[in-house]
């Protein structure tokens, strides 16, 4: 098997809202390794469904960091690096539709409440981030 894609580690500061000054760095995976590695993942929870009819409890929690970053961040050169990363893992697809299919949206609509709601209480409306993250998905791939 070929070695993981890996982008350099990237430095971030530490957001808080504590009353007291307080500056420091974190090193943490870059962004767009972030997301190729989540589109990866959803192709993953796709072929579970297919297999099994079940094993994407996560899938929710995916779009929701999918969306969240797309939202605020422009990225390039995601389709190269989630094709190397779906190649190490001896993953294909067809089409960044793919990564949108009505069965993986429907699995996150339908474990939006229990698989999200514990980690991130005040979550948008699934509908919300549901109808927005495709869009933002499906962009990544429009080649300029």
């Amino acid at each position: 098997m070929d070695e993981p894609v890996l982008l350099p580690a990237q430095e971030y500061p530490i957001l808080h809202s504590f009353a007291e000054p307080f500056q420091a760095n974190v090193r943490g995976y870059a962004l767009a390794e972030i997301v190729a590695e989540k589109l990866r993942a959803l192709l993953q929870s796709q072929a579970k469904l297919a297999d099994r009819g079940w094993g994407a409890s996560r899938v929710c929690r995916d779009y929701y960091d999918l969306w969240y970053i797309l939202s605020l961040e422009k990225l390039a050169d995601i389709p190269d690096l989630v094709a190397a990363k779906c190649s190490v893992r001896g993953i294909r697809f067809g089409t960044p539709a793919d990564f949108v299919s009505p069965n993986l949206i429907e699995t996150a609509r339908r474990e939006w409440n229990q698989q999200l709601s514990p980690f991130i209480p005040a979550a948008p409306a699934v509908a919300k981030v549901l109808g927005e993250v495709q869009a933002l998905i499906l962009a990544l791939f429009k080649r300029n």
